[in-house]
């Protein structure tokens, strides 16, 4: 698995399948089209038909290959035949992106046991056994590698996002474990993106939209493409000798909210250079 001294074949996936689940919108789109124009062979994974046609036509458009395939990662029984799609289409499984999730809110004296089966369903017990599934063919392929979308939510505490935020942290605990137990043959690691935009609940609200770019230190919330070079990195042999570990993707978020102040004296100083322009 050991990459060589070319880079760029290092973060080559040319003929590599890679299951990439939530592929129907947002960052899974964005996933399924970058790494397909890098040459992957993708199965994008998702439960509404719809969505999956507009991704495998994003893919198109850019000369990638997809397969799609409608499944609810929830419905353990879905779980098999995801994994026998892609090796009947493919004939091989080289990469996992567990990137579907429930990102469900509400505050813990709200909440009831159903609300937490849902969740951790989707978020923690699908992505696992979907692996699980996956295993034999990941460890045949000799660079099999599994990803874990969590968030960089994981080191924040933040109200109404109990389950979303422990569910995510179980993967990431689920991730060290997978880590151990399947080294040397697959390599096991968690993406973590921060304030990416998104597709939930109609989108970023202008005012959560200001708040968090001001709270974040690169000041800006990232485009859906800006994940596809961080997954590229984890599904090549870019990372070959990376295992059990977290890629956190996040304007530097977790590291604390950005300077106020800064903030305020570079708009100053944007604006005082507006008005000097002729």
């Amino acid at each position: 698995m050991a990459p060589g001294t070319d880079p760029r074949a290092a973060f080559d996936v040319t003929g590599r399948v890679v299951i990439i689940t939530g592929g129907g919108r947002g960052l899974g789109r964005a996933m399924s089209t970058g790494l397909a124009v890098a040459g992957a062979r993708v199965v994008a994974v998702g439960r509404t038909q719809g969505d999956l046609d507009d991704t495998a036509a994003a893919v198109a458009a850019a000369g990638g290959d997809v397969l799609t395939v409608r499944a609810d990662v929830s419905d353990y029984d879905a779980l098999p035949g995801i994994v026998e799609a892609t090796v009947a289409h493919y004939g091989a499984v080289d990469v996992l992106v567990n990137n579907a999730a429930d990102p469900y809110g509400a505050l813990v004296t709200d909440l009831v046991p159903e609300d937490t089966e849902r969740v951790y369903r989707t978020n923690v017990h699908g992505p696992m056994f979907l692996a699980q599934h996956a295993y034999p063919y990941l460890r045949a392929s000799g660079r099999g590698s599994v990803v874990n979308v969590i968030s960089a939510a994981v080191w924040i505490g933040t109200s109404s996002q109990a389950l979303y935020r422990g569910s995510k942290a179980a993967l990431r605990g689920v991730t060290r474990v997978m880590a151990k137990e399947w080294a040397p043959e697959v390599r096991v690691n968690t993406l973590a993106p921060g304030p990416f935009e998104t597709t939930y609940g109609g989108g970023w609200t202008d005012d959560r939209r200001a708040s968090t770019t001001a709270a974040t230190p690169l000041a800006r919330i990232a485009p859906f493409a800006e994940i596809v070079p961080h997954v590229l990195y984890l599904a090549s042999d870019a990372s070959a000798f990376v295992t059990g570990t977290d890629l956190v993707v996040d304007g530097g978020v977790t590291n604390g909210p950005g300077n106020p102040r800064f903030v305020q004296a570079r708009a100053a100083m944007d604006e005082a250079s507006r008005d000097r322009r002729p």
